[in-house]
């Protein structure tokens, strides 16, 4: 007998060895193993598949898209502590950055939280800080840094345009631009 299990209705989903393990809400636990060669193939699969879902479910994207890069990425809390890290896919929306990596949840930066931000040119990097302190850095683009560069720039640029030429143009009004 078959299961169906919604992605929305797993709480925790990990992976140790060769063994995929996810509990649900209603605390029902499953594994999932004995993929043998292909285990790599199908945790990379069942991954890419849920963080389609998780963008959408967790209105990760503001906006359209605009691009997408192949890249590295060191996530670390507040306090410096390593989160995550890893190769990802990092697509650049008009309001949010969001990383997809290959075998970990994805994870999105919308703008309207950016604390900080500053391009590396020595080391070919982006860090970005964030209001409640977590820093992300994104290095390891290849040839495509400088579009990304530009494409951040612009986009970041837009929100600061529209911030200013439609909010606080309403609340001070009285002043130029």
């Amino acid at each position: 007998k078959g299961e169906f299990i919604n992605y929305s209705d797993i709480k925790e989903f990990y992976y140790r060895g060769d063994r995929l393990m996810f509990i649900t809400f209603a605390k029902a636990k499953y594994t999932l193993s004995d993929a043998g060669t292909v285990f790599d193939e199908f945790l990379s699969a069942i991954y890419k598949a849920r963080n389609d879902f998780l963008v959408d479910a967790l209105f990760m994207k503001q906006g359209k898209l605009k691009a997408e890069f192949d890249c590295y990425f060191d996530r670390f809390s507040k306090f410096s502590k390593p989160i995550n890290k890893g190769r990802a896919k990092v697509r650049l929306y008009e309001g949010s950055v969001v990383l997809i990596p290959e075998n970990q949840d994805a994870f999105g930066l919308n703008f309207n939280f950016v604390n900080f931000h500053e391009f590396d040119e020595f080391e070919y990097m982006l860090k970005i800080t964030m209001d409640d302190g977590s820093r992300v850095e994104v290095s390891q683009l290849g040839n495509d840094f400088e579009m990304f560069e530009e494409t951040v720039n612009t986009l970041l640029g837009g929100m600061y345009e529209t911030l200013v030429n439609t909010d606080l143009k309403q609340v001070f009004y009285e002043f130029d631009a």
